[in-house]
């Protein structure tokens, strides 16, 4: 069993039925697409723990961080303008933030939560292929909404070492199925920051899987990197070249069209995405300090919200609401380096919230209705990091050495 072991996680240790509630609410999104039942699944979560636990773990740093951004909404109901889209942001809050805070607080079993994740996506693929003819494409936030399922299928299937030994064979044949159907849904939708998320995760992972210690590995997570933010900064030219070039020999591909058609249409969001830019950060700097209350861009500009999730924290809290958020989600960079072998699982769980939501938040959505993003923060101030000693790295070279 691949547990979490950690001194200030909670003794309420059920790590199946714990791995079964973190699955349930890390596919809300998936769940919510097409039956529209998400804060009803939030709901069952909270009734089925404290059924189960009949007590609630609270922890220090984590409940603290929870009540002070709760905090600006009542700021925001005494001070600013407290409307509809206020209201409705601190209902999703409340429900995601606390129940986040009382799944980060436990044991769980990080394979079972992959294999979990993995059926709950299955059950919804037949939904996902059918898509294009009940709703037309997917949106970007409904694509993004696959990541956090895609990763757990492609770990599943193409790593053996994730699989729970309880888990049928048969499963991984499944799975297979359903990581090609969303493989196609993303790949298709030529979305650049899913793919480059896509990127940034499968660089992880390789570091995560392999000894993530030697200098050649980062070498190649950093050239890699750069290629994926080239290809992301010009995905469409190169569509173009390649459609030209193909052209010179007669040679027409319904996909390329699609695809340059769609980044046509993405190219138009970012141009729309830059004038809210604007407008935020000059409200910003006209309130930089203490900002204009939750949900203020969206009340007071009749536009939808900022498409960035920086701005969007620095426009509604100001430099009072940023900081703490910040200093919290840098945490995450130390999970970037080689860990203890007992930390190996949580390392990979971060890194696959990280590239699930930050990205996404970058330009979609907005962060107090992400439950990936409530629970990354909230992992943060859980787990605190274990220094790898120069020695056993010493001891774990030598060992492959010898194994060889």
């Amino acid at each position: 069993m691949s547990e979490f072991k950690q001194d200030n996680i909670s003794e309420v240790n059920n790590p199946a039925f714990n791995s079964f509630l973190l699955s349930l609410f890390l596919s809300l999104q998936i769940i919510n697409q097409f039956l529209q039942i998400d804060a009803i699944a939030v709901l069952i979560i909270l009734v089925l723990y404290i059924t189960i636990y009949r007590k609630i773990p609270l922890q220090g740093k984590p409940i603290a961080f929870f009540l002070f951004l709760l905090s600006f909404f009542l700021v925001t109901k005494f001070y600013f303008n407290f409307g509809e889209t206020t209201f409705t942001y601190m209902i999703f809050y409340c429900g995601y933030g606390f129940t986040a805070l009382l799944l980060a607080g436990t044991k769980f079993d990080f394979k079972k939560l992959l294999y979990y994740t993995c059926v709950l996506y299955t059950v919804f693929s037949p939904a996902v292929v059918l898509l294009p003819s009940l709703k037309g494409e997917a949106t970007m936030g409904e694509v993004y909404g696959y990541l956090f399922g895609f990763f757990c299928l492609l770990i599943y299937v193409f790593n053996k070492n994730y699989r729970p030994l309880s888990a049928p064979p048969v499963m991984t044949s499944v799975f297979f199925l359903t990581f090609l159907i969303y493989f196609f849904r993303i790949s298709t939708t030529n979305t650049r920051g899913c793919i480059f998320s896509l990127i940034v995760f499968l660089v992880m992972y390789f570091i995560i899987i392999k000894s993530n210690t030697k200098l050649i590995v980062w070498t190649f997570f950093i050239i890699v990197l750069f290629l994926g933010i080239l290809l992301y900064m010009y995905t469409y030219e190169i569509f173009i070249w390649i459609k030209s070039f193909l052209s010179s020999f007669n040679i027409s591909l319904q996909f390329l069209d699609k695809s340059i058609y769609l980044l046509e249409v993405e190219r138009f969001d970012h141009n729309r995405y830059k004038y809210f830019y604007a407008v935020a950060v000059e409200n910003i700097k006209a309130h930089w300090l203490t900002g204009q209350g939750i949900a203020a861009f969206e009340e007071q500009t009749d536009l939808v919200y900022v498409h960035n999730v920086f701005l969007q924290i620095l426009f509604e809290g100001g430099i009072i609401l940023f900081l703490p958020i910040f200093f919290t989600l840098i945490k995450v960079i130390k999970w970037f380096f080689p860990v203890s072998k007992g930390q190996k699982d949580i390392q990979m769980f971060i890194v696959m919230l990280f590239c699930s939501c930050v990205p996404k938040l970058l330009f979609s959505s907005v962060f107090w209705r992400e439950q990936k993003f409530i629970l990354l923060l909230i992992i943060l101030l859980v787990y605190e990091k274990s220094k790898v000693r120069k020695w056993d790295i010493k001891k774990l070279e030598r060992y492959r050495i010898n194994k060889k």
